[in-house]
């Protein structure tokens, strides 16, 4: 099972070197934060006796750092990852369980200081038997799987162009528009897929752009 979590970070004063970290609990896996900035993946050997010869992966914990520079009074960063659940234990009532925790770090231009603040992620699971999702959870849940698929063909196709590779950018881009246009009516009338094809149709102008001035350069 695979959850969108967007954490925003809303703040009143300037902040500088803002240090975001999201780490699974227990079993929940974290994937790479979609997001242009820094991102550093950590690990940590979780409590018991190193044994080098017979260490596993599951003896480390993973978690990723996103590193922002600085944030301005009363702006806002979305960063958007997702999570890899495993599957439900038998319940015999919907139980809200940790699935993730965020550690923020920051320095407070304000107050001259370092601020430290941690925030736990908390999701209400079912009894397994219960497999039915309400049609408006159903389609919120679809609405962030497209976000996470824009948000990594965006980073795709950003690659593509720093490679000088254009036209393959501008495929990728335009193949991602093409399947948000065509997606259930139900989801075309969210202002979330309307925010996503305009970012979508934004980069392939910014491609466009860059295509003229180099065509204008040679010329």
């Amino acid at each position: 099972m695979c959850v969108c979590v967007c954490v925003c970070v809303c703040v009143c004063v300037s902040l500088q070197n803002v240090k975001l970290t999201f780490t699974g609990v227990g079993d929940v896996i974290i994937n790479k934060p979609l997001t242009s900035y820094k991102v550093e993946k950590k690990r940590v050997k979780k409590t018991g006796e190193d044994n080098e010869e017979k260490e596993t992966a599951e003896e480390w914990e993973i978690s990723y750092q996103v590193s922002i520079p600085d944030i301005y009074c009363e702006e806002e960063r979305c960063i958007l990852a997702k999570a890899i659940l495993p599957a439900c234990p038998s319940l015999t009532q919907a139980t809200s369980v940790p699935v993730a925790t965020c550690h923020l770090e920051y320095f407070d231009v304000l107050t001259c200081k370092l601020n430290k603040e941690e925030a736990w992620f908390n999701i209400v699971r079912n009894n397994t038997l219960d497999r039915t999702v309400p049609s408006d959870d159903r389609d919120e849940i679809e609405l962030h799987e497209m976000r996470c698929t824009v948000a990594s063909t965006l980073e795709e196709a950003n690659s593509l162009a720093k490679e000088g590779q254009m036209a393959a950018a501008r495929n990728l881009l335009g193949e991602n528009e093409r399947r948000l246009q065509h997606c259930p009516t139900v989801l075309r009338s969210r202002p979330l897929h309307a925010h996503l094809i305009k970012t979508v149709q934004h980069s392939l102008d910014g491609l466009e752009d860059q295509v003229s001035r180099k065509t204008a350069v040679q010329v």
